[in-house]
């Protein structure tokens, strides 16, 4: 037989940030209210035991129900969540051993600070009024690279959302993003190679170097990213997005396109392809050599032309803003079109495509 019980839940009297509580949760749940300021939109709390201890921290919605922001497990363990402006919050305990030892826990709330990106240019130090003091970075979306060590350093994306271990790169979203730590170095991140990134429901700007032609490629392990830059054209692949920018690169923007509940993990690539021009045979089929990160301009004429295009790997054609891309295998297509076709290459390696091409009466 299995037995399966709920954990009495024991809620104690709501208490103020910075206070130290001691319990003994046994083998009971125990909710701590919080008494918080409505514009303190941060929220922190660590715990001391001599047993392994679980901490969530939650708020209410508006329907009444709670929801965990973020929770953690441990002898010392810590959580850091930003709520939305108002809502109510609470901590969560529970005891894994069930020894009944005392267990320490202390909440704190903040608001961030906040602070341009030149100041955290060479590190700034804040102050120290709570074990983990932020600052909020914000202005227009992209993303933001936190230089030198890391230890101790998180992140907060987004309101209504927990907090985690800094990456090497964060988004910066219209929410914000606030970084918890004593001492912090950082810059905003053009997209010069690649960056992975936690994608989240908000999309996330990215800037990319001018080049000839930029094309910008994110690809997830789940869900179909999205991405574009302002007047460029996307094609998608499996679980990919690529963009094209003909005019040479700026920004771009990159969303996900499924509803999970997590943060996708999502990498991106930037490739600034150096452009060369080429013609078609005046009958039949055309083979074109496209070099590794190149982009190769095709003019066909004012006509409209029925095209067979035949992409390796890796390879993309774009026209009237018609894309279509042979992201893991090569493919076959066919498109109508006048004026310009573009052949890219955005991988290291030289490609082929081949263009049979025949007039229309379009």
């Amino acid at each position: 037989t299995v037995d399966v019980r709920a954990p009495e839940e024991q809620r104690v009297a709501e208490t103020k940030a910075g206070k130290t509580l001691e319990l003994q949760i046994g083998d009971q749940t125990v909710v701590v209210p919080l008494d918080l300021p409505a514009k303190r939109d941060l929220i922190q709390a660590r715990v001391q035991a001599t047993e392994t201890v679980g901490i969530a921290i939650e708020v209410e919605d508006q329907d009444g129900t709670w929801k965990s922001l973020a929770r953690a497990a441990g002898r010392s363990p810590r959580v850091a969540a930003r709520r939305l402006a108002g809502a109510p919050a609470r901590l969560r305990l529970w005891s894994l051993d069930e020894r009944g030892g005392t267990v320490k826990v202390t909440a704190y709330d903040a608001k961030a600070r906040s602070v341009g990106d030149k100041a955290l240019i060479g590190g700034t130090t804040i102050s120290a009024s709570t074990p983990w003091p932020a600052v909020k970075i914000g202005g227009r979306t992209g993303l933001f690279a936190l230089d030198g060590a890391r230890t101790d350093v998180w992140i907060c994306p987004r309101a209504g959302q927990g907090c985690v271990p800094a990456p090497p790169v964060a988004p910066v979203t219209e929410d914000g993003l606030v970084i918890l730590g004593r001492t912090l170095e950082g810059h905003r991140l053009p997209l010069t190679d690649e960056a992975v990134i936690a994608l989240d429901e908000l999309p996330v700007s990215v800037d990319v170097p001018d080049a000839d032609v930029a094309v910008l490629i994110a690809r997830t392990s789940t869900g179909q990213p999205g991405a574009r830059f302002d007047d460029g054209p996307t094609a998608l692949g499996d679980r990919a997005a690529l963009a094209i920018d003909l005019s040479g690169g700026g920004r771009a923007l990159v969303w996900r396109g499924s509803k999970q509940a997590m943060p996708v993990q999502t990498r991106l690539r930037a490739h600034g392809l150096a452009a060369t021009q080429a013609t078609l045979e005046s009958a039949g089929q055309s083979t074109i050599a496209v070099p590794a990160l190149g982009a190769v301009e095709v003019d066909l004429g004012k006509r409209a032309v029925s095209l067979r295009l035949g992409l390796e790997r890796g390879t993309a054609a774009t026209v009237l803003d018609q894309v279509v891309w042979a992201d893991e295998k090569a493919a076959t297509t066919e498109l109508v079109g006048r004026g310009k076709l573009w052949l890219l290459n955005p991988t290291e390696t030289p490609r082929l495509v081949t263009v049979e091409s025949q007039q229309t009466d379009a």
